[in-house]
């Protein structure tokens, strides 16, 4: 890695000083904070000529050569062989090494270092040297889109990654959680945060021991799970929409949502290619697992009114969920149910009725639930939702469906 000093604009009566440092066709630039007049460089020297005032800042500008090339011989050391991880740590070593007129002028901003993680995320594998390989899933980029979305929303524009320890972004912080996300919503993206600024430690971008308290996950608590019973589910079945196509094709793909599991994401997707005799076939877009749905009976009552083509409807999921909303009020699925989820600790319930509250990640509780109401076993069930040995998520369907055995035994017995 070679070092060289030049001017900024050489055009002008003064000018910054820019330390350069190149490896092979590739450099990065880095402000010294110094000012000097154009008329006193030596662009062929790369310092201030002698017989003009400012030695004193040759002095300076040797010591900064000198401690990059250190900074240089570390990061070899450490087998930084990467260019854009080198960069990143010779960058910010020198900015640390306080030789330079601003130390605070930290050019690393946060917006440079999402740019710089988005590219990564292109690739198709997770940025993160913690799981060296692992492909980069559908809902990982979804969510991270999320957390890019909450940031350009709250940060100013070109923010050092000091402002995340500051009372200012602590406040931001906060009232976006109070306004948008539950605690389980927040346990979500302030993971998704701290995986990132986790890359940006590895990458060098940023330097830090701890994380900011302000993204101290929340405590996690057990929320309400709502999923149709089978008494609901048929009634939306048996639901007479010709009158309303466009209803009648949503609630279609909700009925094999309900009947495989696949999430609105995959079953959007559906077409002949992924319809075989006797199964469904395909790699789910969320974690891009390959899974297989078995045709049951009351799923192939639905498939045979698109065969052969299999060509469904295109609707976005904001739409779906508006339409679903309505097919659950024409079938009646009226009752009220109490909502309980946590915002900073604090228990919140609300009371609404269930045709309001439904939307189309029930389907998939819906599928899992019943089957293990219906007796199938839970490897079976996991087979089919692509849910992991132990996972929490998938235990909360097992307790949920035992205890709607236990209120059905009750009420058979009382």
């Amino acid at each position: 890695m070679k070092f060289s000093f030049f001017l900024k604009d050489s055009k002008k009566e003064s000018s910054l000083i820019y330390l350069v440092a190149r490896v092979g066709d590739s450099r990065i630039k880095i402000s010294t904070g110094f000012t000097i007049t154009t008329k006193s460089w030596s662009s062929i020297k790369a310092r201030v000529k002698p017989n003009y005032a400012g030695q004193e800042l040759n002095v300076r500008l040797d010591k900064i050569e000198a401690a990059s090339r250190e900074i240089y011989n570390r990061a070899r050391v450490l087998e930084i062989i990467d260019t854009t991880e080198l960069f990143n740590y010779v960058k910010n070593a020198i900015v640390e090494s306080g030789l330079l007129d601003r130390r605070s002028m930290d050019t690393t901003t946060i917006q440079y270092a999402i740019g710089e993680f988005r590219k990564q995320l292109k690739l198709g594998t997770r940025p993160n040297k913690r799981k060296v390989g692992t492909t980069v899933s559908y809902s990982y980029l979804q969510h991270f889109q999320t957390v890019d979305n909450f940031l350009t929303e709250i940060l100013p524009e070109k923010t050092p990654f000091s402002y995340l320890i500051s009372k200012d972004f602590a406040l931001k912080f906060n009232e976006y959680r109070k306004n948008h996300w539950s605690d389980a919503t927040s346990i979500k993206y302030i993971r998704l945060l701290r995986r990132f600024l986790l890359w940006c430690k590895d990458t060098h971008l940023y330097s830090f021991e701890e994380f900011p308290q302000i993204l101290t996950l929340p405590e996690e608590h057990e929320t309400t799970l709502f999923a149709l019973s089978d008494d609901e589910l048929r009634a939306i079945e048996n639901l007479d929409l010709k009158d309303r196509p466009a209803l009648d094709k949503v609630r279609d793909l909700f009925l094999i949502s309900c009947y495989t599991g696949l999430r609105y994401s995959d079953v959007s997707r559906l077409g002949a290619e992924h319809i075989g005799a006797t199964e469904i076939r395909l790699s789910t877009k969320k974690t891009g697992d390959n899974v297989r749905c078995p045709i049951t009976p009351r799923l192939r009552r639905v498939l045979e009114k698109y065969a052969p083509l299999f060509i469904f409807n295109k609707i976005s999921s904001q739409r779906a969920n508006e339409h679903l909303k309505l097919i659950a009020r024409k079938a009646e699925i009226l009752g009220m149910m109490e909502m309980v989820t946590y915002k900073f600790g604090q228990k919140v319930v609300e009371v609404k009725p269930k045709c309001d509250l439904i939307a189309w990640h029930c389907s998939r509780r819906t599928f899992i639930t019943l089957s293990l109401v219906k007796g199938v076993q839970p490897m079976a069930v996991q087979s089919v939702s692509g849910h992991k040995k132990d996972s929490k998520a998938f235990n909360r369907y097992v307790k949920f469906a035992d205890n709607q055995v236990d209120a059905q035994m009750n009420s058979a017995w009382e």
